[in-house]
This record gives C-alpha cells, sequence and structure tokens, in this order.
C-alpha cells in the first residue's frame, strides 16, 4: 500500500520546503554533489533550497543520495532543522 512506501531522500526535500511555506524555491545553483546527475529535475530546486536554508546535507563521499530511502535518523535530523528555523 501507498500509505507505507519509504520515502527519498529527494521526496522528503520536496515536503520540508514546501512545508515552510518559504515560496517557491530558488534554482539549483548550490547542488554541488557528485551524484547531481541523478537528482530528478522536478526536486533541483527544492534540494537547492533545503540545503542551502541549512536543513538537509549530503551524504559521504559528496553524495545527495537523492533516490536513496531516507533514514529515521535523517527525518528527526530534517524535523529539527525545520523547527529550528521558525
Amino acid at each position: 500500500p501507498i500509505e507505507s512506501r519509504l520515502i527519498t531522500r529527494a521526496e522528503m526535500a520536496a515536503m520540508t520546503v514546501r512545508a515552510l511555506g518559504t515560496g517557491t524555491p530558488g534554482g539549483a545553483g548550490s547542488l554541488n554533489f557528485a551524484d547531481r546527475g541523478q537528482i530528478p529535475a522536478w526536486a533541483k530546486p527544492y534540494i537547492a533550497s533545503a540545503v542551502e536554508k541549512g536543513i538537509m546535507h549530503g551524504r559521504a563521499g559528496s553524495l545527495f543520495a537523492p533516490n536513496a530511502h531516507a533514514t529515521r535518523a535523517e527525518a528527526v535530523a530534517v524535523i529539527l532543522s525545520v523547527l529550528e528555523q521558525r
């Protein structure tokens, strides 16, 4: 079922930026990750915004891992970052 599906890091970035309600995310200028070519086009502005705001960070090896499943620890870190932004 869809309600038990795992979330990707790209999806988590998009949902987080939308939830902050800071308007339309900017460009993808800050995407200096080694795997930036794997980031879906729709997710690039959201990931760039999440990184610029310090809400999300890359993983080891200069990777963002946009299609990897988000871990519980990453989700908690994102939630705490959002709470600090408010």
